[in-house]
């Protein structure tokens, strides 16, 4: 997940807890490239998803009153302790259609799960 978050684009993150949110702008070819890495992560992920919302979104703390513009989010918090570690951690890419990026420029993996925000 490191080469995942420590990318040039990230505009913002915040952890509380176990739960940790970075923000990232970009143009599609930087999404699609963020979607293929995060769709190969291994290990003590359950599953891969990516939530669609509608709208833009922005980029901010819980504490914070103002934030900038982002395009897309990784959510990730842990689902539960063993022995003092974090497991079956889940990550969940928020994307935002009505942002910079056009959906039908967006080409997503065949491996992740596809919802549309409640």
């Amino acid at each position: 997940m490191e080469n995942l978050v420590n990318i040039t684009n990230r505009v913002h993150g915040f952890f509380v807890n176990d739960v940790d949110v970075f923000f990232f702008s970009g143009a599609a070819t930087n999404f699609n490239q963020f979607l293929q890495q995060f769709s190969k992560i291994q290990g003590t992920v359950e599953r891969h998803r990516l939530v669609l919302h509608e709208g833009a979104s922005e980029a901010k703390s819980p504490w914070e009153k103002v934030g900038r513009p982002c395009d897309w989010e990784l959510y990730g918090r842990g689902n539960g302790w063993k022995a003092g570690l974090i497991t079956n951690y889940v990550l969940v890419v928020h994307f935002w259609t009505g942002g910079r990026i056009a959906l039908q420029d967006v080409v997503i993996p065949t491996s992740m799960e596809i919802e549309k925000a409640k």
